[in-house]
């Protein structure tokens, strides 16, 4: 079953779904995964059943094959999976096919340089979903992935219904985020956000436009899209004002802005 609050944190728009759980005559606390992706697929937000493809990057030709059996549990089923241990290889394929719904790559592939991959990935592929699968899962690796931009990062020891959850979320337009990132943690903030998550909280409270965000960091719209979400989800809001407002009781503002800009 899917609670909404933990789809709240996943930055997916809680008063749409609402709505949609209401014409469903559903009650509105939990639906579950399968009516969730099919209220998605109602608004076209997913990939269509028949036409799903996927790209998996892994140099674990055994993780592959058991990887190739869950994907087709995904509520959209498995039009095409390709596959590869080599990274060069993935790219091949990503250029060989552009209609590419999501790419999953292991960090460790032959070829990858790791999180820099990502980077490079996310620069020339900014409009394809990537999802890093990995089983290393260090929170400094997992916040640089996301940092780079990737749609989500998801460790190879979660559980299968986790895996799916996560795919589910990212197909449908959103980010997901591992649960631990969400939760408390000492540092630089109390919501354990990126110094790039932070760099786009700071531009929110100064109310530039994602276009305008994406000038001032030389990075691609879509990749500032992905790193919206990524902090609306881990503050658990839904929108600019709410996390505008997050910010000012972080004692983030426009002047802060104005005088960290000036030094």
């Amino acid at each position: 079953m899917v609670f909404l609050d933990h789809l709240n944190y996943a930055g997916l728009d809680i008063e749409w779904l609402d709505n949609k759980c209401a014409l469903m005559k559903r009650p509105k606390f939990v639906i579950n995964r399968q009516q969730l992706f099919s209220l998605f697929t109602e608004d076209s937000r997913a990939p269509n059943r028949s036409t799903m493809k996927i790209l998996l990057i892994d140099h674990h030709e055994l993780f592959r094959n058991g990887l190739r059996y869950v994907l087709q549990k995904l509520p959209t089923g498995m039009g095409e999976l390709l596959e590869t241990g080599e990274w060069q290889t993935g790219l091949s394929l990503v250029e060989e096919n552009p209609d590419l719904n999501l790419v999953l790559l292991e960090l460790k592939s032959s070829g990858c340089k790791g999180v820099e991959s990502v980077k490079l990935f996310r620069a020339k592929y900014p409009d394809t979903p990537l999802v890093v699968l990995s089983g290393e899962e260090d929170s400094r690796v997992v916040n640089k992935v996301l940092d780079y931009g990737a749609r989500g990062f998801v460790g190879k020891s979660v559980p299968e219904t986790t895996l799916l959850t996560a795919l589910e979320v990212v197909l449908a337009g959103d980010i997901y985020v591992p649960p631990h990132l969400l939760q408390y943690r000492s540092g630089a903030n109390e919501y354990g956000l990126t110094k790039r998550q932070i760099q786009i909280l700071e531009c929110l409270a100064e109310g530039l436009s994602n276009k305008k965000i994406s000038a001032r960091f030389r990075l691609a719209e879509g990749t500032v899209k992905v790193h919206v979400a990524a902090v609306y989800q881990i503050l658990r809001v839904r929108s600019r004002l709410e996390a505008v407002e997050v910010a000012r009781k972080m004692g983030i503002s426009a002047k802060n802005l104005n005088d960290h800009d000036q030094n």
